[in-house]
């Protein structure tokens, strides 16, 4: 009966150590994935500090005129989306113009210089495109 067991251990002796190598190359391979990958998201987050940085000066330096034809730009913009034809895309027109009414109403240094003026006018396109957009209504509102 030892002998018997004797030679099982030894029959699968090689056969757990070739699991086990396979298991530790799979976890080499997983770590190598995973340190690339945290590597990649380092360098894009690195990349976008000069442009984050720009974009914060930017708008506490930016003139009346600038923030005025800036205005103007937008006004054009809404516009455009309100009457433009969507090609069965309401929803994602709303959604779309709803992100850009939130870039919008979080620019607190540029909205202290002027004002929400263009709220309703965003207000007009995101509940013309998707009157089913509830939360839109809470953000849109207030």
């Amino acid at each position: 009966m030892k002998d018997e067991e004797r030679m099982m251990d030894e029959t699968t002796q090689p056969l757990q150590d070739s699991a086990q190598a396979v298991a530790s190359r799979e976890w080499r391979k997983l770590a190598g994935a995973a340190l690339g990958v945290a590597g990649c998201l380092g360098a894009i987050a690195l990349l976008q500090v000069p442009q984050l940085q720009q974009l914060r000066t930017r708008s506490e330096t930016a003139t009346t005129a600038d923030i005025q034809r800036d205005l103007a730009a937008e006004r054009v913009r809404l516009d455009l989306l309100e009457n433009a034809p969507s090609f069965g895309f309401d929803n994602l027109i709303a959604d779309w113009t709803f992100l850009n009414f939130l870039q919008y109403f979080g620019d607190e240094p540029v909205r202290s210089r002027t004002d929400y003026a263009l709220s309703p006018e965003y207000f007009d396109v995101v509940l013309r495109r998707d009157p089913r957009f509830l939360d839109a209504y809470t953000f849109l509102s207030t």
